[in-house]
């Protein structure tokens, strides 16, 4: 059975310190259409596969029971580091069912646990939970992308807002010039210079606070 092109192309990363699984795994995902496959021999090299590839893996394949360090140790390092939404299969020779919960207690926004398998497993057990996976990283990721977008959007309509308040300031003045008009020696009273140094200063204020220097030099010159 083979995924849409677009799914099959989502990096799957297979990490176990024995050889011939790490092979056997490879060779089946492959003839099941997967594109890219990595590989890692233990937990270190686990997290720096992760590291200079973390855009493009989806799912990882992590054995439990590894030399220096296990695969609990590995997730609860990606929990505070890695950026990119991941989804983990554990996959295990010791397992008990304080290790499965353990394991499904573990987690972050980014790293997921989704999939545990006890060895000896089924080819097609495995497959089914690396399709899960990805599926599910795959719609993480576009449902993220898309709050960000909205987040964007936000800040920008929030920044609009603020805009259009610091653009009626310069209307207080021409107001009290209005006044002048109307008022003659209205201006002379409360002092003219006065009253521009107060406009100039909440200018600068707000230039400084909304960071928009250069729209402010504009107004000033």
């Amino acid at each position: 059975m083979t995924r849409r092109g677009d799914l099959v192309r989502k990096g799957v990363l297979i990490v176990d310190d024995d050889a011939v699984i790490v092979s056997l795994l490879s060779e089946y995902l492959s003839k099941e259409g997967y594109k890219n496959i990595l590989r890692a021999s233990n937990g270190v090299e686990c997290l720096s596969v992760l590291e200079a590839n973390g855009p493009d893996i989806y799912v990882v394949l992590l054995d439990f029971k590894m030399p220096g360090i296990d695969g609990l140790a590995v997730i609860r390092h990606l929990m505070n580091v890695h950026k990119h939404a991941v989804g983990i299969v554990l996959i295990t020779g010791f397992g008990t069912a304080t290790l499965e919960d353990e394991f499904f207690d573990l987690g972050s926004e980014t790293v997921v646990p989704v999939g545990y398998l006890s060895k000896p497993f089924h080819f097609k057990r495995l497959l089914a939970d690396v399709i899960r996976t990805i599926d599910f990283i795959h719609e993480k990721r576009l449902s993220q992308g898309s709050m960000n977008l909205r987040e964007v959007s936000l800040k920008i309509a929030s920044i609009d807002s603020r805009l259009e308040q610091l653009n009626k300031l310069p209307e207080i003045e021409r107001e009290l010039l209005a006044l002048e008009r109307r008022i003659p020696g209205f201006l002379s009273q409360l002092g003219l210079d006065v009253i521009r140094t107060v406009l100039i200063a909440a200018l600068v204020v707000a230039a400084l606070y909304f960071g928009i220097g250069d729209w402010l030099r504009t107004i000033i010159h």
